[in-house]
């Protein structure tokens, strides 16, 4: 060991692997921070999209050749048609560039289905450059036809100011525009604002009202906030069967979080069987604390065999896949050498990477600064440059 007069380093690394294990799992689980996205982060796109969507709800019987001769004589609905078989790929080979053309030429006669697709082009870049305010120009269109996908995306351009000046008011009515029409995301979203007291008064109770009629179209952000609230008793009384109900919906429906939630809720009640099944699968789906429980759960040995291979696999995954606290973990491995080769160069890096806003612990950036005396400039320098790189989805060893 290089000499800095920091003799226990190895001891602390022991201690802190101790209680990575039982205590953590043991632990409540922890309740979604009531904030929404950074402030200025791009609006994204409705979890459910129109876009590609034909026009018209009936089966369409002319060939592509026919459509197209209509087309080409300044029919709204056939351009669009032709924009969304384009967009899908049917019949004709996918090409969102040619989708956007052949949206336009319908938008711009005031085609509401066309307006809305290229709302969303715009917004994320599809076939066109990426462009908030044309984004905003089109969504404001299609928007003002009473479509409320368009409506709902229109609100989230003015609430974090892209495209458009920023103004909750506007996001606001946006917003209760399309809840108006049983638009999910928007009733979701207004349950968001009114938990977090974003442009509106705080209320747990009127955020509930909003996500229970989210939740009831099925929408599972929804129902995880459903669970949240009964979880920790935000405006009803706090009942965990309940909880567990709607944390079960939204984990029935693939949603990430509530699959861990569920894992969280057997956890504490000491059903490990199910609590690692649905650790496995939110794991499975690419939940990184899915993955980050079930690399505690081999540590322990509940629910499953007791495997420190197994519990480094899973670890390493949840590290790789964005988990802070997996991050730590793995580094503090690889500094004492547990199951894989002794770094520090190696521990830094992800000691460091867990240690961002917001890391796992209070004594991570104290820990990444102990590692760092046991290497040189170079190494640290090397380790930096991997950490200002470093994405979802990349190992470091």
């Amino acid at each position: 060991m290089k000499a800095n007069g920091i003799a226990a380093w190895p001891s602390l690394v022991m201690v802190v692997l101790s209680l990575s294990g039982r205590a953590a799992l043991a632990a409540a689980p922890t309740p979604v921070p009531r904030s929404g996205p950074p402030t200025g982060s791009p609006a994204p796109p409705p979890r459910s999209s129109s876009v590609g969507e034909r026009p018209s709800a009936t089966v369409r019987l002319e060939s592509l050749a026919q459509l197209e001769a209509r087309a080409a004589q300044g029919n709204a609905k056939a351009q669009a048609e032709i924009g969304a078989d384009y967009f899908r790929g049917i019949l004709v080979s996918r090409n969102d560039a040619k989708a956007a053309y052949w949206y336009r030429k319908a938008a711009v006669q005031g085609f509401g289905a066309a307006e809305n697709a290229l709302g969303v082009l715009y917004s994320k870049g599809q076939g066109v450059p990426k462009n908030y305010r044309k984004a905003a120009q089109w969504d404001g269109q299609a928007a003002a036809q009473g479509i409320s996908d368009a409506q709902y995306r229109l609100g989230f351009l003015y609430l974090y100011g892209n495209g458009v000046p920023r103004s909750s008011a506007q996001a606001l009515k946006w917003f209760r525009a399309a809840a108006a029409r049983g638009n999910a995301d928007a009733e979701e979203r207004l349950g968001a604002l009114y938990l977090t007291g974003q442009g509106v008064t705080q209320n747990d109770a009127r955020a509930n009202h909003w996500f229970r009629l989210s939740a009831a179209h099925g929408d599972a952000l929804a129902q995880a906030a459903l669970g949240l609230a009964y979880l920790y008793g935000h405006g009803v009384s706090a009942d965990r069967a309940r909880a567990l109900k709607w944390f079960r919906k939204a984990a029935i429906a693939g949603y990430g979080y509530a699959q861990v939630m569920v894992g969280d809720l057997y956890w504490n009640g000491h059903d490990y069987a199910k609590a690692v099944h649905w650790y496995q699968v939110a794991a499975q789906s690419g939940a990184a604390n899915g993955a980050y429980r079930l690399g505690q759960a081999y540590q322990l040995g509940q629910g499953v065999p007791r495997s420190s291979t197994e519990a480094l696999h899973w670890f390493r995954r949840s590290a790789i896949e964005g988990s802070h606290s997996g991050q730590l973990i793995l580094g503090l491995r690889y500094a004492a050498g547990k199951g894989v080769k002794q770094s520090y160069r190696v521990a830094f890096a992800w000691v460091a990477l867990s240690a961002e806003p917001p890391g796992p612990a209070r004594f991570a950036p104290q820990v990444a600064k102990v590692l760092a005396s046991h290497l040189t400039r170079a190494q640290i320098e090397m380790d930096v440059r991997i950490i200002r790189s470093w994405r979802v989805g990349q190992d470091i060893k």
